[in-house]
């Protein structure tokens, strides 16, 4: 799937999303050319996808929380379905233990966070027990992976 070669430019594409495929070639040792080709290869592959990583701080996303879900573990799917639906949550996750699901989501103010939980969530059936968790510092914000030529580590970002 992917070489040593790749997780090096994988890493360096993390230290540095906006390196020039001439920058990148130079790190590595190895030809513009060969960076441009492999690095079509991942994104044609779905191996690594270059986005955008938007500041919320700066955008005025004001009121980000967790929100862990406990629900009729029989309607689990539909609920995430359900779920999947709201611009405001960005992430839905399934876990084992004492909550079902777990939501990351993000609102201009409190009141519109406070607004979700109690119209949107508050009427989806199955779900049994809400609980909350407001962020009030992000100290470490994670964007992807970097190569430690083993496998995978994460990598932080800027919080």
């Amino acid at each position: 799937m992917i070489d040593e070669l790749d997780r090096k430019l994988i890493s360096e594409l993390q230290k540095n999303r906006y390196s020039r495929y001439s920058k990148v070639a130079e790190e590595l040792g190895i030809s513009r050319s060969t960076v441009s080709r492999r690095i079509n290869r991942l994104i044609k592959e779905k191996i690594i996808r270059i986005i955008g990583v938007p500041d919320i701080r700066i955008l005025g996303e004001n009121a980000s929380a967790f929100i862990a879900l406990k629900v009729e573990v029989k309607r689990i799917d539909d609920i995430c379905q359900e779920l999947s639906v709201f611009p405001s949550v960005f992430t839905i996750t399934q876990v084992y233990g004492r909550w079902d699901i777990l939501l990351s989501v993000l609102f201009p103010t409190v009141a519109e966070l406070r607004e979700f939980i109690k119209k949107e969530l508050a009427n989806i059936t199955g779900i049994n027990q809400i609980e909350t968790l407001f962020v009030a510092e992000t100290k470490k914000l994670t964007f992807g992976w970097v190569s430690t030529g083993n496998g995978f580590n994460q990598k932080s970002g800027d919080a």
